[in-house]
Parts: structure tokens; C-alpha cells; sequence
């Protein structure tokens, strides 16, 4: 039996908006729930959404609330944003400016955690990484970042309310 992307977004969306180490408790019960199938796709969806996020646009965000933005900080603001849930993943590509509150909670020591979540519960739980299933998409962890790349000097016309907010 697999899993599909909306039981993927309900159990994120379920435990999004608690504090991030009782997130971890919630989510790892849900996970404990599924099948190594279901877990399978639960990682599959959450790294389709990680190279759905792979954005200049959603960089340059990463890049403003937090005062600059590494390839490992925006490795890790993905995943972070993912377990934020779906519609804030889904306003960071498109409104990210309405996220402003969200992003005050932004903590750097959440953020990894958040990547590395699911590679930690599945070596507790199966003693590795699962096999992934094919989804069938087009992109993947390779492919090239999505968009144009940002100066930083027009950051502050790009995203006012957020560079205001954070700078």
C-alpha cells in the first residue's frame, strides 16, 4: 500500500504548527503508524517537495530572513519549510511576504534538524535509508536550481516587508 501526497501533506500540516522538537515527537508517532511502504513514499514526496523548493526565488527569501544564506542554509530552510506545512511551502514560491510571521520563528538550530529528520528516523527505524519510489518526475536532487539567480543589493526592493522585517 503507498502513500499519497495529500496523506503526505496531512500528516505534515497535522503536527506544523507546534514547536519543532514536539514536531518530531508527533510526526516519528505518525511514521511509527505507516508501513516501511508508506514511509517509503512519506520520503519520496518530502524530497519531491525539497527539489520543488530548489528556487532562486525561495534562496533569495532563505537569503533575506536570515541575514545571508549558504548552500547547506538553504539546504536546510527547505527542509524546514517543508515540515512548516503545505501552504506555507506553497506561499514561499508564491507570496512568501505573507510569511513574515512564520519566518520570526525561524531558529538556525531547527533548521538542520528539520533536513535531517527523516534520514534519522528511518536509521533508527529500518536501520538505513529506504528505497525511494520513482514518482515519475522530471527533476531531481541534480537537476539545476530553478529561476534566476539574485543580487543581494536588489533584495530589498524584491522583498520589502521581509527586508524590513529581518534587516
Amino acid at each position: 500500500m503507498s502513500l499519497s501526497r495529500d496523506q503526505f501533506w496531512h500528516l505534515i500540516d497535522i503536527c506544523a504548527d507546534i514547536d519543532v522538537e514536539k514536531q518530531f515527537v508527533a510526526l516519528t508517532k505518525r511514521l511509527d503508524e505507516l508501513s516501511e511502504d508508506e514511509v517509503a513514499y512519506f520520503a519520496a514526496y518530502f524530497w519531491s517537495e525539497y527539489v520543488r523548493l530548489d528556487h532562486w526565488d525561495v534562496w533569495s527569501v532563505a537569503y533575506t530572513v536570515n541575514g545571508g544564506c549558504s548552500d547547506d542554509g538553504f539546504m536546510d530552510f527547505r527542509g524546514w519549510m517543508i515540515l512548516k506545512g503545505k501552504q506555507p511551502c506553497e506561499k514561499v514560491l508564491g507570496d512568501p511576504e505573507s510569511l513574515v510571521q512564520l519566518f520570526e520563528s525561524l531558529d538556525d538550530s531547527t533548521m538542520e534538524p528539520s533536513l535531517n529528520f527523516l534520514d534519522n528516523y528511518q536509521d533508527t527505524r529500518f536501520g538505513g535509508p529506504l528505497e525511494i519510489p520513482d514518482l515519475g518526475e522530471e527533476r531531481n536532487s541534480r537537476s539545476p536550481t530553478l529561476g534566476s539567480k539574485f543580487a543581494v543589493d536588489d533584495l530589498p526592493q524584491k522583498w520589502p516587508k521581509l527586508w524590513k522585517a529581518f534587516n
